[in-house]
């Protein structure tokens, strides 16, 4: 019986301590729970401080666009909170990815977006506009489209007036490719809007006004001139060989006071370049001796030697 007495008290001893140890262990979550609830409420009473606010949107580098519609637009994402405590206009914390994503989205005309705060209050939205270099034309619309060949307004939008003036090369061809709604979308490859605004700079410089671009297919892309007929290329071979080769052409004597008559000019037979003046008859000339030079045919940009001439169909 004695022994069966002291298993009792050590059983209620055991059961003593546990529950001491229980009790400290519950006290100490306890605490902690209720330090975290504490220093969340002081973190949101500080985010909600009036003084970290901010109270006005301030855009610049804007050209075009209004300056107050994305002022408010801006001013819309922001008068929101996380998780229904915290406000967006917190200085601090304000979402900036989401208007940068947002402000893109929304006004295809910005390039870039940049914002910094100022004295807690004021929020610096700096934007860059793209530049129109060219325009992109279906059997319906033109669409503006900067030197990345990003589309990003149609050219008779309002946003559009001030490119009205401008002297910009027209892209036409590849429907298919681009599809029904280009808007947003880089519909020409950055080269090649590229190497063929540099081509417009050469024409220009021989008093040639490039008008138009028509992608037909790699093997024939027309330029077609002001007044002055057609240059034509082949994008399988290298743009700056045929500039070159162009330029050797209109630099001739051949062209000397008659870029106003011509018809074409066709690059795309590498180093052999055929032409041909308005109201005559397409020639070729082939490498070698002669005793005849026209008005129209096809030269060799390889040599100045004479050459003989024989009839081409064009």
């Amino acid at each position: 019986m004695k022994f069966s007495s002291n298993s009792s008290k050590d059983f209620l001893k055991s059961q003593a301590v546990s529950r001491r140890r229980r009790k400290k262990k519950f006290v100490r979550l306890y605490l902690f729970i209720s330090l975290f609830i504490v220093l969340l409420i002081g973190l949101v009473l500080l985010l909600r401080l009036e003084r970290l606010q901010i109270r006005n949107v301030v855009v610049t580098g804007n050209v075009t666009l209004s300056e107050q519609e994305i002022e408010d637009f801006v001013n819309n994402i922001i008068d929101s909170n996380y998780l229904f405590l915290i406000p967006k206009r917190n200085s601090l914390i304000y979402p900036a990815d989401t208007i940068q994503a947002s402000i893109k989205n929304k006004f295809l005309r910005v390039a870039d977006v940049s914002m910094d705060t100022e004295s807690f209050e004021f929020l610096n939205v700096k934007i860059t506009e793209r530049k129109a270099v060219a325009k992109w034309c279906n059997p319906v619309d033109c669409y503006v489209i900067d030197d990345n060949g990003y589309a990003f307004s149609k050219y008779e939008d309002p946003l559009a007036t001030d490119q009205q003036n401008l002297d910009l090369l027209v892209f036409t061809g590849m429907d298919e490719s681009i599809g029904s709604e280009p808007l947003g979308k880089n519909i020409i490859p950055k080269e090649m809007v590229t190497k063929f605004l540099e081509l417009k700079v050469v024409l220009e410089g021989f008093g040639l006004t490039a008008e138009e671009l028509e992608y037909r297919s790699k093997d024939e892309i027309v330029f077609k001139i002001d007044g002055s007929g057609r240059i034509i290329l082949n994008e399988r071979r290298p743009l700056e060989e045929s500039m070159n080769n162009l330029k050797t052409v209109l630099d001739s004597e051949v062209f000397k006071g008659k870029l106003e008559s011509m018809d074409y000019i066709d690059t795309r037979f590498g180093n052999k370049v055929f032409y041909k003046f308005k109201n005559q008859e397409a020639l070729s000339t082939e490498g070698g001796n002669t005793s005849n030079t026209n008005d129209t045919g096809a030269t060799s940009t390889t040599s100045t030697a004479r050459a003989t001439t024989t009839r081409s169909t064009r």
